[in-house]
């Protein structure tokens, strides 16, 4: 999508009126912060600078430029898409394939509520993931390719293509400068897409946020209720292989059903879903955020929770189901490929979730049986 203008300058041109949303965006995001923050003579300057800037530079830029760039870390399957538009910046591809490039508010019901993730070699699970959080209200995911091989775009052409997911590739030579790419993915999350969504979930593709309380529809109808707090703190229900060596058939919610007891230590962490009003950066670990304004997170019994783990497990309204073994094979797949935040499981993980893994927990089993969610993998 192009505009002319008419200049004498021979380097001005076509302008990509995405690239331009974009950065607009980020600039909007920059503004809503120094408000919180309280505005100042330099704010104020620094702003109107900025967008001075902007304009000059989209008006005098694009002819200059080459539209592809052939980038050592891309990956071929981006040359194939005569819709895309790579865009290029300090360790990220990113490949847009929406079909509008339309801004929508924050209250807007379809993207009130949005899923950020950070996925590796995950080619097998993906589809059935997003079908689920989609169906739970996400109206947008952003998915950021941590270095797949081959990288996951052919499994994701048809969600981007209607807008729902945006996709991201870190290439695997700046993986290696990044201390912590999951925190380095929240955070450019936040910075990005703030204001565009009330509330992003940070939450990873073996985990499925779990609806239990009846009274309300979807995600959306749930947050409504959190609005005035940093975020909602949702507890874990972590899953062992419930038997199984190699991947079964059917995906992930139709074939795991033993669980740990939910007030097991390892099921007190929380993952977060944050309100873009409040939320600040990502902290040390993927669990929980700093916040402004003095906000903190709450779990949904409106107890503060300021760190990764809460007292109790509180999931009467909502849980977060973590399939974090899978079957034994899927396990040793996810030692292979690594982690996110660089920490390295191991075998004898396994044994321990397998010795606690002794509850029944057969909800999310009953409700994937019961909607038919695509579990297989989308055609290349």
């Amino acid at each position: 999508m192009h505009f002319e203008i008419n200049s004498k300058d021979p380097l001005c041109g076509k302008i990509d009126v995405s690239a331009v949303f974009f950065e607009l965006t980020c600039l909007t995001s920059e503004v809503v912060v120094a408000a919180r923050r309280g505005w100042t003579s330099m704010t104020h300057l620094s702003i109107c600078f900025k967008l001075t800037c902007l304009l000059v530079s989209c008006m005098c830029s694009a002819q200059s430029l080459p539209q592809r760039r052939h980038l050592k870390d891309a990956p071929e399957d981006f040359d194939d898409l005569n819709d895309s538009s790579l865009t290029v910046n300090a360790v990220t591809v990113d490949v847009k394939l929406q079909a509008s490039s339309k801004s929508f508010h924050a209250q807007s019901r379809s993207q009130y509520f949005a899923i950020c993730v950070s996925a590796k070699d995950q080619h097998e699970d993906i589809s059935e993931w997003i079908e689920y959080h989609e169906q739970l209200g996400a109206g947008k995911i952003y998915l950021y390719d941590d270095s797949s091989s081959p990288p996951m775009l052919g499994q994701l052409k048809s969600y981007i293509q209607s807008g729902l997911v945006e996709y991201h590739y870190i290439g695997q030579s700046n993986h290696s400068s990044i201390a912590r790419p999951q925190l380095y993915v929240y955070d450019q999350c936040i910075t990005r897409y703030r204001s565009l969504h009330q509330f992003i979930a940070f939450i990873d593709v073996d985990e499925f946020l779990f609806l239990r309380d009846l009274k309300v529809a979807d995600m959306p109808a749930l947050l409504h209720d959190y609005e005035d707090y940093g975020g909602l703190a949702v507890n874990w229900v972590q899953f062992g292989s419930s038997g199984h060596v190699h991947r079964p058939r059917g995906g992930t919610l139709a074939n795991f059903w033993k669980c740990i007891p939910l007030q097991h230590p390892e099921n007190l962490h929380i993952k977060t879903i944050a309100n873009t009003l409040y939320v600040d950066r990502a902290t040390g670990d993927p669990h929980h955020f700093s916040y402004l304004q003095g906000k903190v997170a709450v779990n949904e019994k409106y107890m503060p929770v300021e760190g990764s783990r809460t007292v109790t497990n509180e999931i009467s309204r909502v849980a977060l189901y973590h399939y974090v073994t899978k079957s034994l094979d899927e396990y040793q797949s996810k030692i292979d490929r690594g982690s996110a935040m660089k920490n390295f499981k191991t075998m004898e993980f396994f044994d321990n979730v397998e010795k606690e893994a002794v509850e029944e927990c057969r909800e999310a089993m009953q409700w994937a049986n019961n909607i038919g969610l695509h579990t297989g993998t989308q055609e290349q």
